[in-house]
């Protein structure tokens, strides 16, 4: 009988033991889960975010000086991923004189001393289109016309 008792013991214990580890393996993939699910959110919501920004200059009307802070704004993000191609933005403007502007290389045109540049800060302009890269979803382009 005594050894009965201690069988009986001993399965309960394993039995406990299984439930244990069960329940801690469980526990855990359940807390992975959910971690992974937090990740992607804050994933997600810094994508919108960081969309949002640009798409503040998604308009029909604007001045030149609004052209300048998003190539401005361009520019340190294209500094800040190093030319990643899957990070970097492309920001374009064309004037009527036909001349077009890149952000990587504007203030060579606009950024100039004197009368030209306080002319291209009044002059009006409108958004004449957004690209997203497909790969991160992010805006990668932009492109103003002057109106």
């Amino acid at each position: 009988m005594e050894n009965a008792s201690k069988a009986l013991i001993m399965a309960g214990g394993m039995l406990l033991a299984i439930v244990i580890i069960t329940l801690g393996v469980y526990t855990y993939s359940s807390l992975h889960i959910l971690s992974e699910s937090r990740n992607d959110e804050v994933a997600q919501q810094e994508l919108v975010d960081f969309n949002r920004t640009y798409e503040a200059f998604n308009k029909q009307l604007m001045y030149g000086t609004e052209v300048i802070s998003i190539m401005n704004k361009a520019n340190d993000n294209n500094k800040r991923y190093n030319q990643d191609n899957n990070y970097t933005i492309e920001i374009s403007c064309e004037l009527k004189s036909g001349l077009i502007l890149w952000n990587s290389d504007y203030t060579d045109h606009i950024g100039i001393q004197g009368e030209t540049f306080d002319e291209f800060k009044k002059k009006n302009f409108q958004c004449n289109g957004v690209s997203y890269n497909n790969r991160t979803g992010r805006i990668n382009g932009m492109s103003f016309i002057e109106v």
